[in-house]
């Protein structure tokens, strides 16, 4: 039995969907066990809150290993908060139910404690799940090219492509979060996988994605970078409250001097940012 987490999002979608292809027995975690995909059949729902330890105590019962995750919790008064509390509810749960393989969902630059905007949350969520299985591994992807969701709607409105990324040209890994899950999905299986595995997109600039979105709308985008002192602001405008805004901001910083990055040589994955985007609906 295989435990995902995350089974309505993306990558959790993407690792359940790769499991039960295979045949695999998958156990998904929902809120709500009616939440259940249509599309997942013969996936188990199991109803347990990710800071519940005796839920998920009870969920990780007899399972071979389990895929796990933080979900975004933007509007939290501290932003690194509800990393801690979901990686020590895991950990006792893996624990007291001696479940033998963790992977975990990580990031590019969780080996720094600091200069990493929330991505810090998931430095502290390692140290914490280091010892909760006798196998864990991190999985860190790099930038996902489903961030730029965010900013689609305003690419289609009015032509352009507000980015924090400080050099338009420059090309750094974009990876599909589909094909995070599905690295996720072979992890669970591997034998002797690594502890840490990063992983990369194909190499992709903000001008690659502006020129992707130009060629989807039929008309031009062009790539706009408000100055470093407009980030927060606009951020708040978008709806994010001031710690988290911060944070990211804060991430951007780190992903442009480079300190956010891998250690070391990542395996690579191939979806390309159109292929993406083509699964996106055009605004109205």
């Amino acid at each position: 039995m295989f435990i995902i987490a995350g089974i309505t999002g993306n990558t959790g979608a993407a690792a359940a969907r790769a499991l039960l292809a295979q045949g695999q027995p998958v156990r998904a975690l929902l809120r709500d066990a009616s939440r259940l995909p249509g599309w997942a059949v013969g996936a188990e729902a199991f109803a347990a809150e990710l800071t519940d330890a005796a839920a998920l105590t009870r969920a990780f019962a007899g399972a071979t290993a389990a895929y796990l995750l933080v979900p975004p919790a933007p509007q939290a008064a501290d932003p690194v908060r509800p990393y801690i509390d979901v990686a020590l509810a895991v950990r006792e749960a893996a624990r007291a139910a001696g479940l033998p393989r963790l992977v975990f969902l990580s990031s590019e630059g969780a080996q720094h404690a600091t200069g990493n905007g929330p991505i810090r949350g998931l430095h502290v969520a390692e140290a914490i799940l280091a010892d909760a299985a006798p196998e864990v591994v991190f999985l860190r992807p790099s930038f996902f090219q489903e961030n730029w969701q965010a900013v689609w709607p305003v690419a289609a409105a009015h032509g352009v492509l507000p980015t924090f990324l400080a050099d338009a040209a420059a090309r750094r890994p974009m990876i599909a979060t589909a094909d995070i899950g599905a690295e996720a999905a072979r992890l669970l299986r591997e034998v002797a996988p690594r502890r840490v595995v990063e992983l990369a997109g194909t190499a992709t600039s903000a001008a690659d994605v502006a020129a992707a979105m130009a060629a989807r709308l039929g008309r031009p985008v062009q790539v706009v970078q408000p100055p470093r002192a407009a980030w927060e602001g606009a951020l708040q405008e978008a709806g994010l409250p001031a710690p988290f805004a911060a944070k990211i901001a804060e991430m951007y910083e780190g992903i442009n001097s480079g300190h956010v990055g891998f250690t070391g040589t990542p395996r690579q994955a191939r979806t390309g940012f159109a292929e993406t985007l083509a699964g996106w609906a055009i605004p109205a």
